[in-house]
């Protein structure tokens, strides 16, 4: 019969030796729920944004609305109306900027990002039917909404 000498050795070299793989077991651990924090953070971040993208539904149903029945976008203060109905707590502001055709979202500094984070959403006409993009400068990819 065969029997595991390794816990069994008095050579003090291979007592440290198992010491060593012990600490080293460990040290991977503590890297791994490291990185499992970090990716958690990232999660919750593209959480938020993803929630603050889907307040302005009601905002987005108006203006797709509009722009099929009148083929344009509405007189500014009317947009501008609706974008001041958007309610979040991750959102700081919503405005519409007529010039460019988008709904800006300046976040929230809870969401974890730099001040003035701002996600654009803007609408293209398809036909009969309007879909909605969003793109910032301010938010890397990695924290964007999967809709996006």
């Amino acid at each position: 019969m065969m029997q595991c000498s390794i816990f069994r050795s008095t050579n003090s070299y291979s007592n440290t030796a198992i010491l060593w793989v012990f600490i080293s077991i460990a040290c991977v651990g503590c890297d791994s729920v490291g990185t499992a924090v970090g990716a958690r953070s990232d999660y919750n971040i593209r959480a938020d944004i993803t929630a603050a993208a889907a307040s302005t539904s009601g905002f987005r149903m108006q203006m797709s609305e509009h722009l099929a029945i009148h083929g344009n976008e509405p007189e500014p203060a009317l947009a501008q109306e609706w974008a001041s109905s958007i309610a979040a707590p991750e959102i700081a502001e919503a405005f519409w900027q007529t010039d460019s055709g988008q709904l800006h979202l300046v976040l929230d500094e809870s969401v974890g990002l730099a001040d003035n984070a701002t996600l654009l959403m803007s609408p293209e006409r398809a036909g009969d039917m309007v879909r909605w993009h969003c793109s910032s400068t301010t938010i890397e990819q990695q924290h964007m909404p999967y809709s996006c």
